[in-house]
């Protein structure tokens, strides 16, 4: 059973979502270029940045790449 659940870190409207295919996240982008990665699982932010002027795509998904590898240099909020 499909099961929707509602998180929103702030009132800006989300422009963009893109699920990783293997992981509990999820990458939001919202109207104020501010750049969210959740772990859907524990509504949790694991990562954050205000992206203005790069391209998002090209950004979110290397961050998602060092995520999945486990990086040192990045915190994970869980």
């Amino acid at each position: 059973m499909l099961r929707l659940k509602a998180f929103r870190p702030s009132s800006d409207k989300i422009v963009k979502i893109q699920l990783h295919p293997t992981h509990p996240w999820m990458v939001t982008a919202d109207d104020s270029d501010r750049v969210s990665v959740w772990n859907w699982e524990h509504r949790q932010v694991i990562y954050e940045l205000k992206a203005g002027g790069v391209d998002e795509r090209r950004l979110v998904g290397a961050k998602l790449e060092k995520l999945a590898e486990g990086e040192r240099g990045i915190t994970r909020n869980l």
